[in-house]
This record gives structure tokens, C-alpha cells and sequence, in this order.
């Protein structure tokens, strides 16, 4: 009987004998690592793709000769480092994920207070978009605040339910589920997986994009809209300069707490 084994990138399979593969799996499994991610060979990388949890929940990366099946560590770049920093404030994907989608709810929350204290009224409204350079530094301050926030609001709110949504992904894919039914982003029954024989074959590609319902799309945007990995280069740094707004705002809000409060408490 073979194992099935399910590549979950929309990457070309390459052709080739997969007996080495449940060997490498056992390799991990007795130095008790836990495959989390396993992306077959295609053009780019030639090798099995492994990545792994540890002990104490540390993230590890492998790669697998496709033929001899032998194990070797990926070694972590400042890349990789920054991406578990972002991903899992280093606190390993056990415990990580979950501060980060606590973060992301706060921030859901701050984002539909300062709409409510950002509303100048109907007759000033367009004052709260811009900033006046005229005006003492307490209030260029102000509006640098206000102005900021009001321009960013849609993107950073967007961010604040995609980063829920990767914290918590499955109830809340659920629940979109149940609105707007999802089709081509639902990822593929997986069987129990028991790599013991010496003999394995892809059971199947999960293509990864195939927008079909409203809900599909919705999935996608988690991803793509969280991480401007869409439509080149100019969203990523679009995306960046986005991201550095969020400590303006942080830095803006702290300096005015300070004008308003902890200068008279502490002067």
C-alpha cells in the first residue's frame, strides 16, 4: 500500500521516483519534528521542500534529495528571521500566531474608535484630511495624526481582519463559508498519513488561486491584500510605506497622550 502525499503550491510536479520520501519523513519524526509544510520539487528548487516544528515549538526548515531521500537543514537566513519576528513575534507558531491575532483584533478596535474621534463634524469634515504646516507642532501633530489615519484606514482595517483571519483561520473561513460559499480556495480533504511503507505518490495539486465564488475571493485577499503580493513590484513598496504609517500613527498618538496627560502628571 503507498502513502499519499499532498503538495499544497501551485507548482508543476515533477516527474521522478518518490521512494525516498517516507524515509525522510521518519527521519523527522524520530528526532520528533512535525511536519507542517512539504512542497514538492519544481524548475526552481529541485528538492523536496520540508518545514517542521520542533522542540519548544521552534520552526525548522529541511530540504530532501528527491532520489536518497537524505535530510539536510536549511540554514536561517535575516529573511526567515524577520518573517518569524512578523509572523510569530518569535514566539514559535504555537504560541505566536495567537498574540499576533489578539494585536490584530486590538487593532480592529482602535481603527473603529479613531473613526469615531477622528469625525470633525459636517461642516469641518474635510479638515480631518489634511495637514495644516501654519499651526503650532502640538497641532501639526495633531492633524498629522488624524490625517494619517483617516488616508490608511481602509487598508489597516483590512489589515487588522486578515490578521485575525491568519490567526484563527479555520472558524473564520467557516463563517465566511456560510455567507458566501467557497469552491476553488478550500483546501483538499487530507488522509491520515502514516509514512511507514517505502513507497509514496502525490495524491493530488492544491492549486492555490482558482477564484470561483464571491467567498474565494475573500479568502484570497487575506493573503494577498495582508502582503501586496499582487501586481508587482510597485504594491510591495506601496505596501511598505503603508506598513511605516502604522508606527507614525503609533509615535503621533504617544506624543499627543504626552501633551494632553503625562506631562502635567510627571511635570
Amino acid at each position: 500500500m503507498e502513502d499519499a502525499w499532498v503538495s499544497i503550491a501551485n507548482l508543476p510536479v515533477i516527474d521522478q521516483d518518490l521512494a525516498a520520501v517516507p524515509n525522510a519523513f521518519i527521519a523527522l519524526n524520530q528526532e520528533r519534528h512535525t511536519c507542517v509544510l512539504f512542497i514538492t520539487p519544481y524548475p526552481d528548487v529541485s528538492a523536496f521542500q520540508i518545514s517542521s516544528v520542533g522542540a519548544q515549538n521552534r520552526q525548522l526548515g529541511f530540504i530532501a534529495d528527491p532520489v536518497s531521500g537524505t535530510i539536510l537543514a536549511q540554514p536561517r537566513t535575516w529573511v526567515e528571521w524577520m518573517h518569524d519576528l512578523y509572523a510569530y513575534l518569535l514566539l514559535g507558531s504555537g504560541h505566536g500566531e495567537q498574540v499576533n491575532g489578539v494585536g490584530a483584533e486590538i487593532l480592529l478596535l482602535l481603527c473603529g474608535t479613531g473613526l469615531f474621534l477622528w469625525w470633525p463634524g459636517i461642516t469641518n469634515w474635510s479638515r480631518g484630511f489634511r495637514i495644516s504646516l501654519r499651526s503650532h507642532w502640538r497641532r501639526i501633530n495633531f492633524d498629522t495624526h488624524h490625517a494619517i489615519g483617516i488616508w490608511t484606514l481602509m487598508i489597516v482595517t483590512w489589515w487588522s481582519i486578515s490578521g485575525v483571519y491568519l490567526a484563527w483561520y479555520q472558524p473564520l473561513e467557516a463563517a465566511i463559508n456560510a455567507v458566501f460559499p467557497v469552491r476553488g480556495m478550500l483546501s483538499p480533504p487530507l488522509p491520515q498519513l502514516t509514512p511507514n511503507t517505502s513507497r509514496a505518490r502525490v495524491l493530488t495539486v492544491w492549486h492555490y488561486g482558482d477564484y470561483v465564488t464571491e467567498g474565494d475571493w475573500i479568502l484570497c485577499s487575506m493573503f494577498t491584500l495582508h502582503f501586496g503580493t499582487v501586481w508587482g513590484l510597485p504594491i510591495k513598496i506601496l505596501w511598505s510605506l503603508l506598513g511605516v504609517s502604522l508606527a507614525v500613527l503609533s509615535i503621533t498618538r504617544l506624543i499627543m497622550y504626552w501633551n494632553r496627560y503625562l506631562r502635567y502628571q510627571l511635570g
